[in-house]
């Protein structure tokens, strides 16, 4: 990749340097900002329509659509749609509201809301505007890309970008339209990795905590049809009966306070059996106190979710102090039948995730009560056997573990090759035409 040899500066951050025939222009200089609108009040039957001609836009509907808008969830009746504002196939709009500072260009007739503006009378290419807009550099000082931007139609009217001839526009979006393509269709092989080995992970576990590692073993009736047949020797318990002890949390989150010493464990700290240190808060002495009346949680406990999603679990944080937020459990198991460890494999395969998808099914919110979770069903091998169970499968769990997070970071890389690509090639400083066809 070269870049064009003969650069002015931009006078412009974001942009720094440009080809000496460029422009650099400010956006309302090539149009006009316009706020979409919305039929009032949004939620009437009387504007909606299933066959209407105009799709309604969403702010959902634009962050599933990859910068493309083909389809929607809704339509609008013609009544509806002459309270909003109506777009053409090839128009481009940007979201300021919820996923701010996206850009989309719909493929369909369609409706905006005044989460979005558009360019009504655009100069230039608007696939070449896009890109521009998908850098997300353009948006240099107007906070972070995503909720915290600060857009509406001043702030994006006076965005400066840099301008080439028309022509030049177009090679350039066509360059990215190919490069980005075949970028996005790598990054989608490696989220179908990522997927099929969280599949083999969910087999992985439920393969081994309710049929163990030994075949051919005497097999019997679990009594729980989707699991059938469990080893002879193994018993089935409730968990309530296999535990120690089994707390609930307070109905209510302790005060957190910035410089406290004692860590609350919330449900977002807790996914796939691992505990999540991002976002953890803490609270005074006073509340700690409070919150661990009923029992403290100590190195080798499991704490485990009832909402929010229920059915998530983790082993006790290496913490000095810790205590259940809301909508947590803590689970003591009874060190004579069962151990921590086959415990937390237990919650993510066979009879207990059955049972919690069973149970929260149909709600909106997944949720379990405290006495459905004292009757999940558990199989309890012998001990032996469930500590060569768990050392074994974490063994495994660990590499696939491994595999995953290097999958993510290669993901990660190419987003950030996609982004910097982008950035180079509206800004000038690459060469198209001597870039080859790899990625």
């Amino acid at each position: 990749m070269t870049a064009p040899t003969l650069l002015k500066d931009s006078e412009t951050n974001w942009i720094s340097k440009v080809p000496q025939d460029w422009l650099v222009l400010s956006i309302k200089r090539l149009s006009r900002v316009r706020r979409g609108s919305s039929p009032r009040p949004i939620d009437a039957p009387e504007y909606f329509d299933d066959t209407g001609e105009y799709a309604w836009v969403r702010i959902s509907d634009v962050t599933a659509s990859e910068g493309r808008l083909t389809s929607t969830t809704q339509k609008l009746s013609e009544l509806g749609a002459s309270y909003s504002v109506k777009l053409n196939p090839g128009d481009l709009f940007l979201s300021i509201a919820g996923s701010v500072g996206k850009p989309c260009i719909t493929e369909i007739k369609c409706c905006i809301h005044d989460g979005f503006v558009y360019f009504p009378g655009y100069k230039g290419d608007k696939k070449f505007l896009f890109y521009i807009f998908e850098s997300g550099e353009a948006y240099g000082g107007l906070g972070k890309l995503g909720t915290q931007l600060n857009l509406n139609t001043d702030t994006v009217g006076w965005i400066q970008i840099p301008y080439p001839t028309v022509e030049v526009q177009k090679s350039i979006a066509n360059f990215l339209d190919r490069k980005t393509a075949a970028i996005s269709t790598l990054i989608a092989k490696k989220q179908r990795l990522i997927q099929l080995l969280e599949e083999k992970r969910t087999a992985l576990i439920n393969q081994a905590v309710t049929k163990g590692l030994t075949p051919n073993t005497p097999m019997k009736d679990s009594g729980i049809p989707w699991i059938g047949e469990i080893p002879e020797h193994w018993e089935v318990r409730r968990l309530k009966f296999a535990l120690q002890q089994l707390v609930d949390c307070k109905n209510r989150t302790p005060e957190y306070v910035d410089d406290g010493k004692y860590a609350v464990v919330r449900t977002t700290n807790i996914r796939q059996g691992k505990f999540l240190s991002e976002n953890l808060l803490r609270t005074n002495r006073a509340n700690y106190e409070k919150w661990t009346q009923r029992a403290i949680p100590q190195s080798g406990h499991i704490i485990f979710t009832r909402e929010a999603p229920a059915g998530e679990a983790c082993k006790v944080p290496e913490l000095p102090k810790v205590c259940l937020g809301q909508r947590t459990m803590l689970f003591i198991p009874n060190q004579r039948c069962l151990t921590s460890n086959f415990l937390l494999l237990s919650i993510y395969g066979g009879a207990v995730d059955g049972f919690v998808k069973s149970a929260s099914s149909g709600s909106t919110v997944s949720h379990l009560r405290v006495e459905q979770v004292g009757d999940l069903p558990i199989f309890v091998p012998p001990l032996l056997e469930q500590k060569s169970i768990s050392e074994e499968i974490n063994f495994q769990l660990e590499r696939q573990d491994n595999l995953v997070a290097i999958t993510q970071l290669s993901i990660e890389k190419l987003r950030e090759y996609r982004r910097s690509l982008i950035t180079a090639a509206v800004t000038g400083k690459l060469d198209i035409s001597e870039v080859d066809s790899n990625v």
